[in-house]
């Protein structure tokens, strides 16, 4: 049991090294190329992660490290709700249903993981599939659109709390751009493109 509300990780079988130690307000884990299939059927089929946390203590504040390769998000997304994350982390895992492979992923991060003061990451991703949102009406408002999502994806990022930029590109895949049109998913043979952004406060530039 990974926490005091979780269900067990009862595993049937079961490969690979698992490492960790304890720090003196934290901890440390270490996989290298763990596999596993637990009892219900979820399965983890490799890859190398490695993650460092501690907690706040005066003025510092908690702050993670978290690195990943070859790491297959839809498995990750299934685990999820026996690893020992905070409400709203699985809230947003499980509304973005993300799948895909992440062939490299550095994030790090000072504050609690649900809202964070600040934070940088970077990583590549294939076949990357993340889940649209449902459009939330609001009051004078004719169209309010829902948070896009796309399917078959290939992304390069690298981001921090004030702004980031990636690089985008869509084989034989498809967006979803709920409430902004009839038809909200479009169909797309290719696609490149290179985004950009900043974040100062609540303003977003893109």
């Amino acid at each position: 049991v990974l926490g005091e509300r979780l269900q067990p990780l009862a595993l049937q079988t079961v490969s690979g090294r698992l490492g960790g130690r304890r720090l003196a307000n934290g901890f440390e884990v270490r996989t290298e190329e763990l596999q596993f299939r637990t009892r219900e059927g979820q399965v983890w089929p490799g890859g190398n992660a490695a993650l460092t946390w501690t907690g706040a203590e005066g003025r510092v504040l908690e702050q993670g490290d978290f690195r990943a390769d070859r790491l297959d998000l839809g498995a990750l997304a299934q685990i999820a709700t026996r690893l020992p994350l905070d409400d709203a982390a699985r809230e947003r895992i499980a509304d973005f249903a993300p799948r895909g492979q992440v062939d490299a992923l550095q994030f790090r991060w000072q504050g609690p993981l649900s809202a964070p003061q600040s934070y940088e990451g970077r990583g590549k991703v294939r076949d990357l599939v993340l889940a649209a949102g449902v459009p939330v009406p609001q009051a004078g408002v004719a169209n309010t659109p829902g948070r896009p999502g796309v399917r078959g994806a290939a992304v390069e990022f690298d981001f921090t709390h004030s702004g980031g930029k990636a690089r985008l590109g869509i084989e034989r895949g498809a967006l979803d751009l709920p409430g902004m049109f009839e038809q909200p998913r479009i169909d797309l043979q290719r696609l490149r493109g290179d985004l950009q952004w900043q974040i100062d406060g609540e303003q977003l530039s893109v």
